[in-house]
C-alpha cells in the first residue's frame, strides 16, 4: 500500500521465524505466519523491542493476514510499560511518547473469522 500519510520510518515484523518475538500466550508461529494454537479462541503475542532514533509524534500500523476483523493491536513507544489501542491503515498520535516500539498482536477467532493469521506488520513513523 502506498505511504499516502509520508511516514518516513518503519519497524518491520516478519513471522518467518520467532526472532522477532518476544512472548507468546496461546499463540504460536507456523508456516511463517503467527497462528492461534490449536483448540484456542484467542491469544497473543509481542514483538521484540525497536529503538528509533527519536521520540516518535505518531504512527500508523500495517497488517498483513487474514480473518482479522476481531482481533486487536496495540502499539507501545515505552518498551511495553503502556500500550495504544491501534486501529489498521490509520495515523495516530500517541499519549504516550517515546522511541521504544513493541506492537502487541492480540489474534481473536469467531464465525466470521475462523482462521486468525499474521503474516507481517509494520509501524511505519516519523
Amino acid at each position: 500500500t502506498d505511504n499516502i500519510n509520508n511516514l518516513n520510518q518503519s519497524f518491520n515484523v516478519s513471522f518467518a521465524d520467532d526472532s522477532q518475538t518476544e512472548s507468546f500466550s496461546g499463540t504460536s508461529i507456523f508456516d511463517s505466519r503467527l497462528v492461534l494454537n490449536e483448540g484456542t479462541s484467542s491469544g497473543t503475542a509481542d514483538t521484540v523491542s525497536f529503538v528509533a532514533d527519536t521520540d516518535i509524534p505518531r504512527f500508523e500500523l500495517r497488517v498483513a493476514g487474514q480473518d482479522l476483523e476481531v482481533s486487536q493491536f496495540f502499539v507501545s513507544l515505552d518498551n511495553g510499560a503502556s500500550y495504544t489501542p491501534a486501529a489498521r491503515n490509520t495515523v495516530l498520535t500517541p499519549s504516550t511518547t517515546g522511541k521504544s516500539i513493541k506492537v502487541r498482536v492480540s489474534l481473536q477467532d469467531d464465525s466470521a473469522n475462523p482462521n486468525p493469521t499474521v503474516s507481517s506488520l509494520a509501524v511505519l513513523y516519523d
